[in-house]
């Protein structure tokens, strides 16, 4: 799902480009085929074109090869090109290279946007800025050279807008915009120069050629999902700059096997070779692998750390771990298997949620609070143990799995948000019910848990409302008839199966009573 939401909002943002893209922008003289407008100040003039709204259709307002001069004359004046305005170039699908004079330092948003079959273009020096959408869906340009004066690479400058195998980003330039250079799937290497101190979010994502990083000791923000997609990469070094670590930074890396920090770095770290990141003063791991081991001084696993790390089958977490943040395993579908320790307090927003192949889960006690959709559309989820500390459950929780039986230790119904808590699929679950015998009444009775068709006391076996010694001889009566049929009340130590572990644990609960 978290790749569908980035893959919603990057057509969104290209349709609003092309909205806007299709605005009259008018111009003030045209010469040679180029239509141009003033600037401000008299001087200048800015390439832009020829105002007609062309609707949905294509531009047709250049084409071929377009050679703009560093000067042009109207009415007597001469007047230096500068700049290429806002969407002068636009959709303009016949334009097959542009070439640009040393005398422009500016291009505009949207400038070249959605122009697909240009091959080539020249980014004179003197370039500062490349603006939003500036080359977005040029995805035909190859031999782009950044010019060596370039400040700042704006919000989805270069999406889908490069063909080209390698990349080498200037040492001048500071950042690097969202969506910048993502889904350029032939990029193999880029040369990060080492003034950069920001990658934006989602920055490369989807650059799924791109095998190889070497950050700048520069670097100091990772944005969330910045390399999200990269499928190709295996490592990545952290270097000692860095500060901050988006959520899903390295989401859907699905080859990333090796994660490592500088040592110099004051801020995170790689802790006992674990092949993960960790924010040192916190001990909450930021961003994990297949490969990752967690430590054992692990306090958190942070939002978004193994966010659809789609080749995870089972991971341990230490019982150091007190919270796990949102979306930290969301769609994980391999992962089929998860021991929750004992020290977990906090389960957040979509923390488990696509967890596809998940079947059981079993909520330590600690936990007062799981965050909504934290399990949601797990549709192999089959068994549900909630502890004895629980006290709030958020919407649409269990949303989407089919559960059989769901288990309550708490004395007190937890707070359902609403009935979405455990929905499924636009009716509330159909699940069995198992809640402390001493408490029967209350949940039959409280807003939401009176929903589930089927509430019964916790290893009430003969049906009658009450757990007593009474189960412990039905439940052994069953077991030597090989009757399996009681299996969704009498499994009480949830395994999926009846065994005499079944019966010892009724004993146990039974002489804590």
């Amino acid at each position: 799902m978290a790749y569908f939401k980035l893959l919603f909002k990057a057509v969104l943002s290209a349709c609003l480009a092309f909205g806007i893209a299709m605005d009259a922008m008018g111009y003030d003289f045209a010469s040679d085929g180029i239509y141009y407008l003033i600037n401000a100040d008299g001087k200048t003039v800015s390439v832009t074109n020829d105002g007609v709204d062309y609707g949905w259709s294509w531009s047709t307002c250049y084409s071929d090869t377009i050679t703009i001069p560093d000067k042009v004359t109207q009415g007597g004046k001469d007047y230096q090109v500068t700049a290429i305005s806002n969407r002068a170039f636009a959709m303009c699908l016949y334009t097959k290279s542009v070439h640009l004079p040393s005398t422009v330092n500016q291009i505009g948003d949207s400038a070249f946007y959605f122009c697909s079959r240009m091959t080539s273009i020249n980014l004179p020096e003197g370039i500062t800025v490349i603006n939003d959408f500036a080359f977005d869906h040029c995805y035909s340009i190859t031999g782009l050279r950044l010019p060596s004066t370039l400040l700042t690479i704006g919000k989805n400058a270069f999406y889908a807008g490069c063909a080209d195998t390698a990349l080498v980003i200037p040492g001048s330039v500071t950042s690097i915009g969202e969506e910048a250079f993502a889904c350029c799937g032939a990029l193999r290497d880029i040369n990060f120069g080492h003034g950069l101190t920001d990658i934006g979010k989602t920055a490369f994502r989807s650059c799924s050629g791109l095998t190889h990083l070497e950050l700048p000791r520069s670097l100091k923000v990772i944005g969330d999902g910045a390399f999200m997609s990269c499928t190709s990469l295996t490592s990545i070094e952290i270097p000692q700059g860095v500060e901050h670590i988006g959520s899903g930074a390295f989401q859907a890396c699905e080859n990333l096997t090796r994660m490592t920090v500088d040592p110099a770095n004051a801020t995170l770290d790689a802790r006992d070779s674990c092949n993960a990141i960790i924010e040192t003063a916190t001990g909450t791991l930021v961003a994990g692998c297949i490969a990752t081991v967690i430590p054992q001084s692990v306090t958190a696993l942070g939002d978004g750390a193994f966010l659809e790390c789609v080749g995870l089958t089972h991971i341990d977490i230490p019982p150091t771990v007190t919270r796990i943040g949102n979306d930290t395993f969301n769609y994980c579908y391999a992962l089929e298997s998860i021991s929750l320790p004992s020290s977990l307090e906090q389960i957040g927003n979509y923390a488990f949620a696509g967890c596809e192949k998940l079947v059981s889960i079993n909520l330590p006690d600690a936990v007062t609070a799981i965050s909504d959709h934290a399990f949601f559309d797990c549709p192999w989820l089959d068994r549900v143990t909630l502890g004895r500390g629980l006290q709030h459950i958020g919407k649409h929780c269990f949303d989407g799995c089919y559960l059989s039986t769901v288990t309550s230790h708490a004395a007190l119904p937890p707070v359902m948000a609403d009935s979405t808590s455990f929905m499924r699929y636009g009716e509330f679950s159909h699940a069995t019910l198992r809640v402390p015998s001493s408490q029967l009444t209350t949940y039959r009775t409280t807003p939401y848990w009176d929903h589930f068709p089927q509430i019964i006391a916790w290893g009430d076996i003969n049906n009658d409302d009450r757990t007593t010694i009474d189960d412990v001889t039905t439940l052994i009566d069953h077991l030597l008839a090989g009757d399996t049929s009681p299996i969704q009340i009498a499994d009480l130590n949830d395994d999926a199966t009846l065994t005499i572990a079944d019966i010892t644990t009724l004993i146990d609960h039974l002489l804590t009573q």
